[in-house]
């Protein structure tokens, strides 16, 4: 597991409650949830991925491509191949 600071463990705990929001097609309280994340967690390329597609699903288009276009050629670094859905889009 990688390890975490204190701080990045309650950035994650907003990160964990937008993915319920967000399974349940709240992209409102998700967006919300991801942007306290980001308070705690401001360069996680996923967090800024996952809150780039929900501000794209809240029909929120310009801040969604803005956010995709800052994550677009970034590799993880556990990733053996890499990840295009951003690409994609």
């Amino acid at each position: 597991l990688q390890q975490r600071t204190v701080k990045e463990v309650i950035g994650m705990a907003h990160y964990n409650q937008a993915s319920v929001f967000w399974q349940k097609g709240n992209f409102d309280k998700a967006i919300h949830a991801y942007q306290k994340a980001m308070a705690y967690m401001p360069d996680d390329m996923l967090l800024k991925e996952l809150l780039a597609y929900n501000f794209l699903f809240n029909q929120e288009k310009q801040e969604g491509e803005r956010l995709l276009k800052s994550v677009i050629n970034h590799l993880p670094e556990d990733s053996v191949a890499k990840r295009n859905v951003a690409e994609d889009y």
